[in-house]
């Protein structure tokens, strides 16, 4: 029983790092052939459903480029072979006599995993500042995240036919551990790179555009944090329609209950703490959301740790005093830009110049926006230049640091939540909910408060008044749950089904809680990459 306790996710405790804890003590069971065990197990349970059309195999791209190869040409060969058992114990007389693999239901979408930054601080002295050679994640991007994508670009490339079932990438893990920004113009290469290959003809074929879904507002310390990092993969990544957020809780979850879940407390480091004020500031102003009360408490908390962490680390000779909200909130929008670019932003770096001459699309964020930013606002350039490359800025902005949340900001983000769902809603982006994962690594402690209900909620109630977006319940990981696609609809359905008012009243009709399942399970079948590679291909 002790040893059962230690492997299941037991305890009471919240949040991605709980559960990859217990995650950590499977894997010291699961090595050797009991990994290639598993990998079965989770492939075989689902392909043995005879209403299957398509199956995402999400795997970590090994950076080495023939294990890359060998790792999918091994998930292949496992998931035909359970294919063609299945057929021969379970299909009719022509499926014994033959195998179709043009038809496989499976496909592949490698997800990069979310990690530390390992650079090492090596620093150099320049105008009196403390100035690092590499900036945030630098070993990372240029090391096994440019490798792995370059393996998948090279995959998408070749003319192996199931090489061309790599239908979508993903980024997952840890959200604490790297932003979207990590990812942002890696991603953007990964799409302009894969979109064609060349024939035994050297003809270039144009393949359908590389999906993306993004794990995002999964785990968080404070909403906000999480709310950032949605709006970030979204822009950063230019998420569009077809694309996916993976969980995106931060979106659904109730701030009240959040709030008070958190004694009204949240421990941020302050860089981050500086971020979402900025971020939040911009973002309620764009939307049309105001409180004079919470705008001068931003605004205060702002100038606050904008002066402790950069006024007193940059030299005055930058004029940093002239610095306003409006500068940092356009250096954030170039957080997306490939951190090289302002590595020297008085062009003096010939590396830096190659880099700015070499035009490559995906580098830099290439809207009009962000493009005027890097050629009127030099001050905004020389922000990013020092949250990437100023030792002191990096130094002071991992401390971490204490919030009061004040009165009405609850509501205020509950606001921004349904004006930032409306805004995915109108851009075509699909929600990945996952019931059983979300409700180990989330702070709701009732199935029937997941935000899913908050997401999409035609039917189970009389008139529905907050934006109705296009989910799907998946069943995350199923060689980590234990779980499949029925259990995650059943549990949904039991637990709305037993959900109760405060007078102990019944909140849904069971006839109605099978039509918003059925809505759900239809878009599910429409968010399927294989379904979107099939269209785009036919040009549908």
């Amino acid at each position: 029983m002790r040893l059962r306790l230690e492997i299941i996710q037991s305890n009471k405790a919240v949040g991605f790092q709980n559960f990859q804890l217990y995650q950590k003590r499977k894997d010291i069971f699961l090595y050797g052939n009991y990994e290639s065990a598993y990998v079965r197990m989770a492939l075989g349970s689902a392909l043995q459903h005879k209403s299957m059309k398509s199956l995402e195999v999400r795997f970590f791209p090994n950076p080495q480029n023939n294990e890359f190869k060998k790792d999918i040409k091994n998930f292949w060969r496992i998931s035909t072979r359970i294919s063609k058992m299945e057929k021969l114990v379970n299909g009719s007389a022509s499926d014994r006599t033959s195998f179709d693999s043009s038809n496989h239901p499976l496909f592949f979408v490698p997800h990069l995993i979310k990690k530390p930054d390992n650079s090492k601080l090596s620093v150099r002295q320049q105008l009196g500042t403390s100035v690092l050679q590499k900036s945030r994640h630098y070993d990372l991007q240029i090391g096994e995240y440019s490798n792995q994508i370059n393996n998948i670009i090279s995959m998408r490339q070749s003319s192996k036919y199931f090489a061309q079932r790599i239908y979508a990438i993903d980024a997952a893990n840890h959200e604490f551990d790297a932003r979207p920004e990590v990812f942002a113009y890696l991603f953007r290469k990964a799409r302009y790179e894969s979109s064609s290959n060349f024939n035994h003809f050297k003809t270039r074929n144009v393949l359908p555009k590389l999906q993306i879904t993004y794990h995002v507002g999964e785990d968080f310390f404070d909403i906000t944090s999480g709310l950032r990092a949605i709006d970030e993969a979204i822009k950063f990544l230019n998420l569009s329609h077809g694309d996916r957020l993976g969980h995106a809780l931060a979106l659904g979850v109730e701030p009240s209950e959040f709030y008070d879940f958190k004694s009204y407390k949240v421990f941020l480091s302050r860089q981050e703490l500086l971020d979402n004020l900025v971020w939040l500031s911009f973002s309620l102003k764009t939307h049309g959301l105001f409180d004079n009360a919470l705008e001068s408490w931003i605004n205060n908390a702002i100038e606050e740790h904008f002066a402790w962490l950069y006024r007193a680390s940059i030299p005055l000779s930058s004029s940093n005093h002239s610095v306003t909200i409006n500068t940092y909130i356009n250096a954030w929008h170039l957080r997306g830009d490939n951190p090289e670019y302002y590595f020297d932003v008085d062009n003096k770096n010939e590396f830096v110049q190659k880099i700015r001459n070499s035009r490559r699309p995906y580098d830099l964020l290439q809207d009009d926006f962000c493009r005027g930013i890097r050629e009127k606002d030099k001050q905004a350039c020389q922000l990013m230049h020092h949250y990437h490359y100023n030792y002191d800025v990096r130094i002071k902005g991992a401390e971490i640091v204490t919030v009061e949340i004040p009165e009405g900001f609850a509501k205020i983000i509950r606001d921004l939540q349904d004006a930032m769902l409306e805004k995915i809603c109108h851009l075509g982006i699909g929600i990945e909910t996952n019931p059983s994962s979300n409700y180990l690594i989330g702070t709701f402690r009732k199935y029937h408060k997941h935000p899913i209900v908050r997401f999409y909620n035609r039917w189970l109630v009389p008139t529905p008044t907050s934006p109705q977006a296009f989910v799907s319940i998946n069943t995350d990981d199923q060689g980590v749950f234990d779980t499949d696609l029925e259990n995650e609809y059943a549990l949904m359905s039991s637990a709305l089904e037993n959900a109760k008012d405060n007078n102990g009243k019944p909140l849904y009709k069971a006839t109605d809680i099978l039509r918003w399942l059925s809505d759900i399970r239809i878009m599910g079948m429409e968010q399927s990459f294989m379904l979107t590679h099939k269209h785009l291909s036919e040009g549908r």
